[in-house]
């Protein structure tokens, strides 16, 4: 089921930012604050107000979870399992989207010697409208429970 949402195309560069590098004091604050929003990634939906989690959120998440896994000394079962439950969930939205868009091939030497890709150009929706979105489903969701002084249907 998809949200009552229209995402515009727009035109994004991919390039190697230094925001979400792994080994830097800010990166996990920054991967915190991409699904730092004031409902989690989660938004209440229909007469029942029942909860949905937004899939660009949990994959975020899951990539956030991952970053933070490959900055940890030690592990545990619990987060090893999140983590495999993270990499299970990104591969398969992965190959349900199935992109078929042509990108430039890089050298791992490259990649070696300069620590990124070049930079290229992508069509993509529009993130910045789910944000809104999710931010106009809260505002709505605790106004409703303010007026009812319950958030469930009466």
């Amino acid at each position: 089921m998809k949200l009552p949402v229209q995402l515009n195309q727009v035109q994004t560069t991919f390039d190697c930012s230094v925001r979400y590098a792994l080994d830097t004091p800010i990166a996990g604050e920054i991967w915190n604050k991409s699904t730092d929003t004031r409902n989690g990634g989660f938004v209440r939906l229909g007469p029942d107000r029942r909860v949905f989690a937004v899939s660009m959120f949990h994959e975020l998440h899951c990539i956030s979870a991952i970053s933070r896994a490959l900055n940890e000394t030690t592990h545990t079962q619990g987060a090893d399992g999140h983590i495999g439950h993270c990499l299970n969930y990104l591969r398969m939205f992965i190959q349900c989207n199935a992109d078929a868009t042509e990108e430039p091939v890089v050298k791992v030497s490259t990649l070696k010697s300069q620590g990124c890709a070049p930079s290229f150009i992508r069509q993509c929706s529009n993130w910045n409208t789910l944000y809104d979105f999710l931010s106009r489903n809260y505002l709505a969701f605790h106004e409703h429970k303010v007026v009812n002084g319950t958030w469930t249907r009466e």
